[in-house]
């Protein structure tokens, strides 16, 4: 059984789709609210587990309603990126949009989950 986590992080952009996506948006990246690319420090990741309906419905609306906006994100465990170096999530997937928070986890509070 694997185990399952969630955090809470801030939305920066996303992967452009291919294949079927195409023409919309592939994964949402996001990250921990202490993310410092020049320091090589906090959580980011690429998020997905999108419906065909919620993926349009982002990409009609990115900037205006989800552009550094806070997601839940379920995934399985905290892992060192090589693509970022940073940390990462695996498997990440999208739980829902927090209308109700303004700021990401950090990374050592997603590191404690």
């Amino acid at each position: 059984m694997k185990a399952e986590r969630e955090c809470e992080l801030r939305v920066i952009g996303y992967n452009h789709g291919t294949g079927k996506n195409e023409g919309t948006f592939g994964s949402l990246i996001c990250i921990s609210e202490d993310y410092d690319e020049h320091e090589s420090g906090g959580v980011k990741c690429a998020i997905s587990g999108f419906s065909d309906e919620e993926r349009q419905t982002i990409w009609d609306t990115f900037n205006e309603d989800w552009l550094d906006k806070i997601v839940t994100v379920r995934y399985n465990e905290t892992i060192k990126s090589r693509s970022y170096k940073c940390w990462s999530l695996f498997l990440p997937r999208f739980v829902e949009k927090r209308i109700d928070r303004t700021e990401a986890d950090s990374t050592d509070r997603i590191l404690s989950i």
